[in-house]
């Protein structure tokens, strides 16, 4: 309002020119300098509160980009993070699986075993009786007995030897099961833990940088506030400079 008005004065002049007495002339242009002088006054107020909340914006626009940086590096890390927890579950997974397998695999050879050492019996049963007064009665010779006796007990150890082989390769992979199953669980819960620190994270650098870019656009905004106070200021000025020195040859006329 003040630089239409300061606009107006400087239009105004010829009409200050047309004035056929100095007198009047110097009264009405020493008016528009008194308020040319009360809007620049005003104007200076309006640029200096303008200028000192531009500064108090900028001041806080480093804070802004040093929590911005923390809160991108932080997201970085928790990406990172999750991935690798993805990578750590994935492999206990798989671990977990191969032990399952492998159980199963031998969870099958002991039955199978099982079988071959009751195929076995009924074999030596209908082969060669039941029992030693059987294999004796069979046998041609004390030798041939021996044999068979020896044979039976060979076959038999082996079986025997082998059972408890499967058995004790079942309960240390039933441990080792158990054990991967344990650690999947941890991977699992890690890998949450770690989506959650991701979320938290991202959520965190959204934020940072909504915060940083609203300051961003206030101190923009700011700015042009300024600038167009400043250029306000300056058209008042240069007014007041020409009323001022239309102020002085009035007083020359006057005075001649």
């Amino acid at each position: 309002m003040a630089l239409l008005c300061s606009l107006a004065l400087v239009s105004h002049s010829p009409a200050v020119h047309a004035e056929p007495d100095p007198g009047r002339q110097k009264q009405r242009v020493d008016a528009q300098i008194e308020q040319l002088r009360e809007d620049l006054h005003e104007t200076n107020a309006d640029l200096a509160e303008a200028y000192i909340a531009l500064r108090t914006t900028q001041s806080r626009l480093p804070g802004a980009q040093s929590a911005l940086t923390e809160a991108r590096a932080a997201a970085g890390r928790a990406e990172t993070a999750n991935a690798m927890a993805a990578q750590e579950l994935e492999v206990a997974e798989a671990n977990e699986s191969k032990a399952q397998e492998d159980l199963a695999a031998t969870s099958t050879e002991i039955v199978e075993s099982r079988t071959e050492v009751a195929q076995f019996a009924a074999q030596i049963y209908q082969e060669q009786g039941f029992g030693e007064f059987d294999m004796a009665m069979t046998s041609t010779s004390p030798q041939q007995f021996a044999d068979r006796i020896a044979l039976i007990g060979t076959v038999i150890d082996l079986q025997s030897q082998s059972m408890v082989a499967l058995a004790t390769a079942k309960a240390s992979q039933t441990a080792q099961e158990d054990h991967l199953s344990a650690l999947r669980a941890d991977s699992e819960k890690a890998k949450r833990k770690a989506e959650a620190t991701l979320a938290a994270a991202t959520r965190a650098r959204d934020r940072a940088t909504a915060a940083k870019a609203a300051l961003d656009a206030l101190a923009a905004q700011q700015a042009a506030q300024a600038s167009t106070v400043k250029a306000k200021s300056a058209a008042e000025a240069a007014s007041l400079g020409q009323m001022t020195a239309e102020s002085a040859r009035l007083s020359s006329v006057i005075k001649a």
